[in-house]
C-alpha cells in the first residue's frame, strides 16, 4: 500500500538519475520499478572487506566447544534474521532428511524463533537442527562449517551478501532458485554450489547430502567458491 504513495516520487527520481545501480542481472531484469529506465541502469555486486571478517582465539574457542557437543558432525550454516522470506522452515523440515552425520547451525535472532523451536521439537530434530540465537562472531561459524546454506523464498532476498562471505571462506553454497533474487547470480549452479527449487525442504536435504557425501564434487565447489570470490 505504501508503495502506491511514494511511486510517483521515485519514478521522477529514477527518471532524473544519471545512472541506476542494480545489484545483480537478475534483479535488474525483474525489477518492474526500473523497467523503463534499463538503458541507464548498470550491474554492480554487493561486496566485503575482508579485514572485517576476523576471528580470535576466543572465537575459535566456543565453536571448538560446540563441535564437541555434536560429536565433531558435518556442520551446514544457516545465517540470517529469522523471518519468513528466509524459508528457514524448510530448512528445519530438510533436517529429517539429512544424515546422521551432519548438524544445522542456525544462526540469528527474530520473530519466528518459537515457531522454528516448535517445530524442531515437534520433529524430534534437536540433535540435527540448533538454533543458536544471535553469536558473537558469525565469522568463525562461516570458516569452520563444510557447508552454507540460504534457503530463502521470496525476492525480498535481493542478494545475499552472507554468500560472499561463504565464499570468502571457500564454502561450498546450497541456495534456492528465487526468479529475481541476485542468489544465483552468487552461487553458480554446479559450479560454486547447487540451486534447488524454493520451498522445498527435500531438494534442499538431497543438495547438502549429495555435496557432503562426494569428496571430488566438495573440493571442485569449494575451489570453484575461492575463484567466484
Amino acid at each position: 500500500i505504501s508503495y502506491f504513495f511514494y511511486r510517483p516520487i521515485q519514478q521522477k527520481v529514477l527518471k532524473k538519475a544519471d545512472k541506476i545501480i542494480a545489484t545483480s542481472p537478475q534483479y535488474l531484469e525483474t525489477s518492474k520499478q526500473i523497467k523503463n529506465f534499463k538503458d541507464k541502469a548498470i550491474v554492480i555486486p554487493l561486496g566485503l572487506n575482508p579485514k572485517r571478517l576476523r576471528i580470535s582465539e576466543q572465537d575459535l574457542k566456543e565453536f571448538n566447544k560446540l563441535k564437541e557437543e555434536i560429536n565433531n558432525k558435518k556442520v551446514v550454516l544457516a545465517v540470517g534474521r529469522l523471518i519468513e522470506y528466509k524459508g528457514f522452515e524448510y530448512l528445519v523440515e530438510a533436517g529429517q532428511f539429512l544424515k546422521n552425520d551432519t548438524v544445522v547451525l542456525i544462526t540469528g535472532r527474530g520473530p519466528l524463533y518459537g515457531t522454528l523451536k516448535n517445530k524442531i521439537e515437534k520433529l524430534n530434530l534437536k540433535d540435527k537442527i540448533l538454533l543458536l540465537g544471535r553469536v558473537n562472531n558469525v565469522s568463525v561459524y562461516m570458516k569452520n562449517c563444510d557447508l552454507f546454506c540460504l534457503p530463502s523464498v521470496s525476492r525480498n532476498e535481493a542478494f545475499g551478501v552472507v554468500l560472499v562471505e561463504a565464499l570468502y571462506f571457500g564454502k561450498p553454497l546450497v541456495t534456492t532458485s528465487v526468479e529475481g533474487s541476485g542468489m544465483n547470480y552468487v552461487n553458480k549452479h554446479n559450479e560454486t554450489g547447487l540451486v534447488v527449487p524454493p520451498k522445498n525442504s527435500k531438494a534442499l536435504a538431497e543438495a547438502i547430502n549429495t555435496i557432503l557425501s562426494n569428496e571430488k564434487l566438495y573440493e571442485k565447489f569449494s575451489k570453484n567458491a575461492l575463484e567466484r570470490f
